[in-house]
């Protein structure tokens, strides 16, 4: 069975606007606005990455209006700026969510969006919905943009980054192993006292690790 291809990488920061700056001086490319999140409390900009997937800074939006409880991503309790959740491309997305399902049934749960781009387009997507907590989910959210007019790496100019490689720990790595290797996804996962996913992004100044 073919591995499930990165979609995205999703990397929570406390302050958007302060991340936007730090993450031109760190890897020489700045991200774009993504958009606003309001049934889940959040906003984003984006960087472009190759082979139609993309980077993701995330934060709690202050300008919402009605903020749910807990926000999504594990932003509720975010302790650092860090990744938290990471997602695949899976189409058609029903056909992929049993080994989901087996391993946490509320990661299992497909849900519906969509929102304008700045240019107009029409972006539409079906996803798991990735839970509030914990803080850094190593398993991956799942997501389907094949009703959607393009991927949202579509309407980004070219950045010269790519995601060389991904990985985490965890103190029980087994238990990930069965979900992991059934969905199938690209994923080394190490034994190691914290859970912590990282990522090595190769960008105009260098490879820089995240």
């Amino acid at each position: 069975m073919n591995q499930l291809p990165i979609d995205h990488l999703v990397y929570g920061v406390p302050n958007l606007d302060e991340a936007i700056d730090q993450f031109e001086h760190l890897l020489g490319v700045r991200a774009v606005i993504g958009g606003h999140h309001p049934a889940f409390g959040t906003k984003n900009a984006l960087i472009n990455l190759t082979d139609g997937a993309y980077f993701e800074l995330i934060a709690i939006d202050p300008e919402n209006p009605k903020p749910a409880s807990e926000i999504w991503m594990g932003l509720s309790h975010l302790t650092k700026p860090r990744l938290t959740r990471w997602a695949v491309k899976a189409t058609p997305l029903p056909d992929h969510i049993l080994p989901l399902a087996d391993y946490n049934a509320e990661l299992a749960e497909i849900r519906e969006g969509s929102r304008r781009t700045t240019s107009g387009k029409l972006l539409q997507w079906q996803l798991t919905l990735p839970a509030s907590s914990p803080e850094v989910e190593v398993v991956p959210f799942l997501i389907d943009w094949s009703e959607s007019e393009q991927h949202p790496s579509q309407g980004m100019p070219e950045m010269g980054c790519s995601v060389t490689f991904i990985a985490a720990t965890h103190p029980q790595p087994e238990v990930l192993e069965s979900v992991l290797q059934a969905l199938p996804v690209p994923m080394t996962v190490n034994q190691g006292a914290e859970v912590n996913l990282e990522a090595l992004v190769h960008c105009p100044n260098g490879t820089v690790k995240l």
